[in-house]
């Protein structure tokens, strides 16, 4: 990934879309987890002062085996997150490869079941497949459906 200068930044804003390639990441088959295709990036970004923010929105494939029964696994992954810089006068260009990348790795999921796996975890769970909220949903009132008045 290329860095960014940041006088193309404008008033505007600035969206840059490039690849980082799976090698960088260091997963290998070893791994419980690992990646099988280049991650796709795409940065929004804005200027604001002294500081610069990033709207990311990432996308790749992995590989992996199901925690309960060993088979592989390979799926579609998406994320988004935020990053933001204070730069300085002088700075020229902003190098987000780094952040970017060490988001990723902690984003991953770290348990991965099969589709029939999650299947049967949804109907432990008494969920029907519409009603399964986003991972990174907070639902804090979600319980209260469940209460007799």
């Amino acid at each position: 990934m290329e860095k960014i200068k940041i006088k193309d930044i404008g008033e505007r804003g600035l969206t840059v879309r490039d690849t980082i390639s799976e090698e960088l990441f260091g997963l290998t088959n070893e791994d419980y987890l690992w990646l099988i295709e280049p991650v796709q990036v795409e940065i929004k970004l804005k200027r604001f002062d002294a500081t610069v923010l990033g709207d990311v929105q990432v996308s790749t494939c992995y590989q992996s085996s199901c925690s309960r029964t060993l088979e592989d696994v390979r799926r579609e992954w998406k994320d988004s997150f935020e990053l933001d810089y204070e730069v300085e006068r002088e700075q020229e260009f902003l190098d987000m490869e780094d952040d970017i990348r060490q988001e990723i790795i902690i984003r991953l999921p770290t348990k991965v079941l099969s589709d029939a796996e999650l299947k049967k975890e949804q109907e432990n769970l008494g969920l029907e497949e519409e009603e399964v909220p986003p991972a990174n949903t907070y639902r804090p009132f979600a319980g209260l459906k469940d209460l007799e008045a």
